[in-house]
């Protein structure tokens, strides 16, 4: 959460009625909410949950690329990533595939999918 791209990135996606609720609470109780999707945001008929776990894989992976070798995503890239993994995710769901294979060396992609 307090990763200024972060923020940004939500700021942009959460209702500004909803943001002082959504920023509040701990990290812990922020994850827990979000990931359980208690706080039922609809965006676009997007699944909230999955988008989250999506966009924290992307934020986490975005500051680790700063830190370790001086590349940064900008937030506008960060989102229309995550949304295109998440639009690949629905079409298999849509065309009724119950499960699918990914090949990846990256075990937070996977996480992140999972």
């Amino acid at each position: 959460m307090d990763c200024l791209a972060g923020r940004d990135i939500w700021n942009n996606l959460i209702p500004i009625k909803r943001l002082s609720r959504f920023f509040s609470g701990s990290l812990r109780e922020w994850m827990l909410e979000n990931l359980h999707n208690q706080q039922t945001f609809r965006l676009e008929r997007v699944d909230w949950h999955c988008l989250f776990r999506i966009l924290t894989w992307r934020i986490s992976k975005n500051r680790n690329l700063f830190i370790f070798q001086g590349i940064s995503w900008s937030v506008g890239a960060i989102t229309k990533e995550s949304y295109r993994i998440l639009d690949g995710l629905t079409l298999i769901l849509d065309r009724g595939f119950e499960s699918v294979l990914i090949q990846t060396d990256r075990l937070e992609a996977v996480n992140a999918i999972q």
